[in-house]
């Protein structure tokens, strides 16, 4: 169906426990960069460095803790620092070196035993150090309590929730190196240090990070509507495998119009499956149920073995979109919700076209053989809701001869073969009863082609 070649193991590359981004930057951007080693022949004794600043630290007082830890740990990783003597002592200044010529951000210490994610008045961390660099015309700073040490952007929709932490503690205990070069990739100077046009190399991971996002959008996209011209994306596979299990010979405008918007349906269930799952608002046994599902999809996509007679897939989903309906009350699950609901409970798919759907809308091909499986967690509810939309827009046709598709300009022109004036070599046939989107049924040309866009193809 979408492609039947041989795949090489999909790549997941997992950063390490002690790290935790919410949001702030691109997940698959992140587990890119971070991949480049880091030089600094001193990284290992700054390791320890901090590892005995902390054994000796003095947490009785706040102020003790930032003289006896906090600052030492600034020392280490390079920072020029003072504290913020006209605001709070907890507030320090933070310059790209000692000479402390140029301020560029802030560090807020939180006392310690306090709860970091607090929200109360008074000691909304959050809010403080954001409204503090604001103050300071600065738009990145850092947040700690001297154990978990968080990175804050001004410019965020929602700059209290959005942020991205290292748990040093931890990492001082287990000693755990790799971890700690992850936590001085990003708690270095040179990220903070703001350029000639203003911008600090946080600011370029929050564009590459917006690039990458986009990138991933458009390979779903592709994924979901068609890979290529003449071929089969998830939706025309979803398409296909209910023409496959209700198996007659012709089709009315309206049931073609039903199988349309029931595949549409199933599919942005099974976009939401991805979705919470990556997020973890799920139930703990139906994300690992879902992965279970997911890797079942990849080994037939694989090895190419989905029984044609089989609806385990199918019942799997089933049991999942049943667990899922009991907590979510939006009417997506529910089977007697609509017509269209009522359809797609009723109208079983075979595992060789929901494998290939499944596969589709989890992986997408980096380069040729190596397909990385797509980070949803870094896809918002509006990324999914325009990729929904957008094939609102569109309506089912079932090749009723073998059809010739044929690029023109913006449009993508579907023509049966016996109205085909001229049909070349290099001229894509769609063969009979495999099944294509065009936007508007009036828009048929005299030559009986349909067009379709061709970013949808």
């Amino acid at each position: 169906m979408i492609n039947n070649t041989k795949k090489k193991n999909p790549v997941k590359v997992n950063l390490p426990q002690n790290y935790r981004n919410e949001y702030l930057f691109s997940e698959t951007y992140l587990e890119e960069i971070t991949k480049r080693p880091v030089t600094d022949e001193n990284l290992r004794a700054s390791l320890q460095t901090i590892k005995e600043w902390r054994e000796y630290a003095d947490k009785t007082l706040l102020e003790q803790w930032i003289t006896t830890y906090i600052e030492p740990v600034l020392d280490t990783l390079g920072f020029g620092h003072h504290k913020d003597q006209k605001e709070q002592a907890n507030i320090l200044v933070l310059f790209p070196d000692i000479d402390k010529t140029q301020p560029m951000s802030l560090c807020y210490a939180v006392p310690p035993g306090e709860d970091i994610d607090c929200t109360l008045k008074g000691k909304h961390w959050a809010e403080k150090i954001i409204r503090s660099l604001r103050k300071h015309n600065f738009q990145w700073g850092i947040l700690t309590d001297g154990f978990d040490w968080r990175i804050y952007h001004t410019k965020e929709s929602t700059p209290y929730e959005t942020y991205l932490e290292i748990d040093l503690e931890n990492i001082l205990k287990s000693e755990n190196y790799t971890a700690f070069q992850l936590f001085y990739f990003f708690f270095r100077p040179d990220n903070f240090a703001r350029g000639e046009n203003e911008e600090c190399k946080f600011d370029t991971y929050k564009k590459k990070s917006a690039k990458t996002i986009e990138y991933i959008e458009e390979n779903l996209r592709a994924a979901i509507e068609r890979t290529e011209v003449g071929g089969e994306g998830a939706l025309q596979t979803l398409c296909l495998g209910y023409l496959h299990t209700l198996n007659k010979d012709t089709y009315s405008e309206e049931e073609n119009i039903r199988i349309y918007r029931g595949a549409t349906l199933y599919l942005f269930r099974l976009l939401f499956l991805f979705y919470a799952s990556a997020r973890n608002l799920l139930k703990e046994e139906n994300i690992e149920a879902f992965k279970s599902i997911v890797q079942d999809s990849f080994r037939l996509h694989n090895e190419g073995r989905a029984q044609s007679n089989s609806y385990d897939l199918w019942l799997c989903l089933q049991g999942l979109f049943a667990e899922i309906d009991l907590t979510y009350d939006g009417g997506l699950f529910n089977p007697h919700e609509s017509n269209l609901t009522r359809f797609i409970e009723e109208t079983r798919i075979t595992d060789p076209f929901l494998s290939e759907v499944v596969f589709g809308l989890a992986y997408y091909q980096r380069s040729k053989q190596n397909f990385v499986l797509i980070e949803y967690r870094d896809l918002s509810v509006r990324h999914l809701g325009s990729l929904y939309e957008g094939l609102l827009e569109h309506k089912l046709f079932i090749a009723e001869e073998n059809t010739v598709i044929r690029k023109s300009g913006n449009k993508i022109l579907f023509i049966p073969e016996s109205k085909a004036i001229k049909i070349t070599r290099s001229g894509t046939i769609l063969p009979k009863g495999k099944v294509y989107f065009s936007e508007d049924a009036k828009k048929r040309k005299l030559t009986g082609s349909y067009y379709t866009p061709r970013r949808c193809c």
